[in-house]
């Protein structure tokens, strides 16, 4: 998401407000932003405002419904103590548009600036994946005042036009991007199964990434004929504990590698040393993916693609052309997909070449300049 705001700066002017104070691993990028001539404005709180307070009082009066359910009380609440205090002389002038991200905190309180101030303030927003995949009471209420609500893939449009029933002319797809590279090793450990074919898996370790699955694979990979792989684990989060525990008490740690989260120098390190990148994500009943970035980056270097069929994945590992795609939760189809890797059944250099060819679609230039149209900056 730095990214795609960098592009917007070289392409527009715009400020820039994070409610939260971001964490150390972002200050090089937010560095970059400000160089750029982005104003960062963090935490824009001022004292607490007691006409706004009673505002947002009548108006969950009105609109009781938006409170239900555990995440809809969560946001609202939030985002209402945020309102409340935020410093509107930011917002004083007519004309300014705004485009916040998810249909969470940042959206919400775009819109409640947008009823209070009755001026000609106007919003935009992009939905993701964790903000759409639960009964969000207020997607519908934003989509209706907004401009235009932006969502990362065909598959998000579709889900939220059927489970939201929200008006389709407002929804755009919009892909996320990257910086292309020309970074790409030689693929010669695809076309000798006498070396070793390592397979990446690069994300935040939660449920909904499949990693247990992946680490279930290869426990029964090990025991076949089909040794000749590694699998090189890129990341950190709260499954980090129960994904070494497992590797352990299994006796994986030949075959499976943890580096840790990766960065900058670090991360390329990693797609420039994998053959392959594996993302079997699977639905966990109140959450999963929506198009992950790192699939993005990981064909910007040419490489072929394991993925479940959540959501918008297939719309990035097309099944056949640039990877294969797999039942998600399907521990056996996964275990033959990688056999094949190994095996060099699939014609991998050709996915590779399709993977670079695809890339063109998630190019972050591009696409944020269609975004700036789309959101009229």
């Amino acid at each position: 998401m730095l990214s795609e705001l960098y592009a917007l700066a070289c392409n527009t002017d715009f400020t820039l407000f994070l409610f939260r104070e971001q964490e150390n691993r972002y200050s090089k990028e937010l560095a970059k932003l400000n160089k750029k001539g982005v104003k960062i404005i963090t935490r824009p709180f001022s004292g607490f405002s007691i006409q706004r307070f009673i505002y947002v009082i009548f108006f969950f009066i009105g609109h009781i419904k938006l409170l239900c359910g555990f995440k809809n009380f969560a946001f609202s609440i939030i985002s209402a103590i945020w309102f409340t205090r935020l410093d509107l002389s930011f917002f004083k002038y007519s004309n300014i548009s705004i485009h916040a991200q998810f249909a969470t905190q940042s959206t919400i309180i775009a819109y409640l600036i947008k009823r209070y101030k009755k001026n000609r303030i106007t919003y935009s927003f992009t939905t993701h994946a964790h903000d759409i995949f639960f009964n969000n009471r207020w997607l519908p209420v934003l989509v209706h005042d907004s401009d235009c609500m932006i969502t990362i893939s065909q598959y998000n449009k579709s889900y939220i036009r059927d489970y939201y029933r929200v008006d389709n002319s407002k929804i755009i797809v919009n892909y996320l991007g990257v910086e292309r590279t020309n970074n790409r090793k030689a693929l010669s450990s695809c076309i000798s199964s006498q070396i070793c074919f390592k397979f990446g898996f690069i994300s935040w370790l939660v449920k909904k990434k499949g990693l247990l699955n992946l680490l279930r694979t290869v426990s029964f990979l090990v025991k076949s004929e089909n040794r000749n792989f590694k699998i090189i684990v890129a990341g950190e989060g709260p499954l980090e504990r129960e994904a070494k525990e497992f590797v352990n008490n299994n006796s994986l740690n030949k075959y499976v590698e943890f580096l840790g989260s990766v960065y900058g120098e670090g991360k390329q390190q990693f797609f420039n040393t994998i053959d392959a990148l594996v993302m079997p994500s699977i639905d966990t009943g109140i959450d999963k993916d929506g198009i992950p970035v790192v699939l993005m980056e990981a064909i910007s270097y040419g490489l072929p693609l394991v993925c479940s069929d959540i959501s918008g994945l297939p719309e990035i590992c097309i099944d056949g052309y640039n990877g294969i795609v797999f039942n998600n939760n399907n521990v056996k189809e996964l275990e033959s997909v990688l056999i094949g890797f190994i095996t060099n059944h699939y014609d991998l250099l050709e996915f590779s070449r399709n993977a670079i060819v695809l890339s063109k679609r998630f190019d972050n230039s591009y696409n944020t300049n269609i975004k700036i149209e789309h959101i009229g900056w």
